[in-house]
């Protein structure tokens, strides 16, 4: 029998910011206060181990950086981007190098309220399984590869639907589908669970 062991190392750099850990779930509240401008780096590796019983059959490694800068910000919003760059990955999968060659350069464009929580009452949710930012950025890139594109430039959308439930509708229905938008240069806008399409 085959076991997997992952291992997540992430090396982060914060100033500027409260947080609050909920033992519970090891969640973790996060308050920043930001100016325009202000960055953050992040240095990311993410190593998978395959085991089979005393002997290691596939070490597989990948690392990235992050940078996370103000772009904007008002009295009670922020407007943030996570720039995703420098992959590097050992792996021969060609689906892994074909997925790390699209993230590169990927920038993410975020809105926020003053709390770091995003704008709206009602909005769609990831999973707490799919709420990382590795694992909603490896779904937007499945979608990209996999997903319906539509619109025109600047008006850019794309839509799939997966296998499993990836989270929940702002009404709290589950749901198996994601969209995501564009903007003018192919940068993703954002990326949300939206309820699954009718089947006819």
């Amino acid at each position: 029998m085959n076991k997997i062991f992952t291992t997540i190392i992430i090396s982060l750099f914060i100033s500027n910011a409260f947080g609050q850990i909920n033992m519970k779930d090891s969640t973790a509240q996060v308050i920043g206060y930001w100016n325009i401008g202000d960055k953050q780096s992040y240095n990311v590796s993410l190593q998978k181990i395959k085991l089979r019983e005393t002997d290691t059959i596939s070490n597989e490694l990948m690392t990235y950086n992050v940078d996370v800068t103000v772009i904007d910000s008002t009295a009670n919003s922020y407007s943030i981007e996570w720039f995703y760059h420098n992959y590097k990955t050992n792996s021969t999968n060609e689906i892994v190098k074909k997925v790390t060659s699209l993230s590169e350069d990927l920038k993410v464009i975020i809105e926020t309220d003053e709390f770091g929580a995003r704008k709206g009452k009602a909005t769609s949710r990831f999973s707490q399984s799919n709420s990382s930012i590795s694992k909603i950025k490896n779904l937007t890139n499945e979608a990209i590869t996999k997903g319906k594109h539509s619109g025109t430039k600047g008006n850019y959308s794309i839509t799939h639907t997966f296998d499993d439930i990836i989270g929940t509708t702002s009404n709290g229905k589950k749901t198996k589908s994601i969209q995501i938008y564009l903007d003018k240069v192919g940068n993703v806008l954002n990326s949300y669970p939206i309820p699954n399409p009718v089947k006819k």
